[in-house]
């Protein structure tokens, strides 16, 4: 692993786990999992980097079709300078 990489990972009794890698200031990725109270196996996976935070999981609602669309034209048409 090169200076500024990491990585770790856990695991507890209870059974909530995680592992992340990545290097300081440029990026992460990882994922965890617990068991909610209700019974429920949550599960998350995410990523961070220069686009900023990402994350998808069982308890993240997904965004509406009619958002991301909204997103990618905002995206694909940026502000003009003036």
């Amino acid at each position: 692993m090169n200076q500024g990489q990491y990585k770790y990972a856990y695991e507890t009794d209870n059974g909530i786990a995680g592992q992340e890698i990545g290097e300081g200031g440029k990026f992460a990725a990882g994922n965890g999992q617990w068991v909610a109270d209700d019974g429920t196996h949550v599960f998350y996976e995410f990523t961070a980097d220069k686009d900023g935070y990402r994350v998808k999981g069982s308890h993240v609602p997904e965004i509406p079709e009619y958002i991301q669309r909204s997103l990618d034209y905002i995206r694909a048409h940026p502000p003009k300078e003036i």
